[in-house]
């Protein structure tokens, strides 16, 4: 005896939820990359704002790649 299949869209089986991780965790690393990558650019200005050297300055920016980078693991 064999059974008869429903001919209705197949439902996935996380519930569909797996496109709204994937899509909000693009939008995290948008937003994490986009901070780390400009922070060179922004360096001066920091660093006339803060009152400081740039090599302290670009210190900042040297453990925020750091800490996003050791967080993978």
């Amino acid at each position: 005896m064999t059974r008869q299949r429903s001919r209705g869209p197949p439902v996935p089986p996380d519930g569909g939820y797996a496109w709204i991780i994937a899509l909000v965790s693009f939008g995290i690393h948008v937003i994490v990359d986009g901070i780390a990558f400009t922070f060179g650019v922004l360096l001066g200005e920091f660093a006339d704002y803060f009152q400081k050297g740039q090599a302290r300055t670009a210190l900042v920016g040297a453990v925020l790649t750091a800490a996003y980078l050791m967080s993978g693991v």
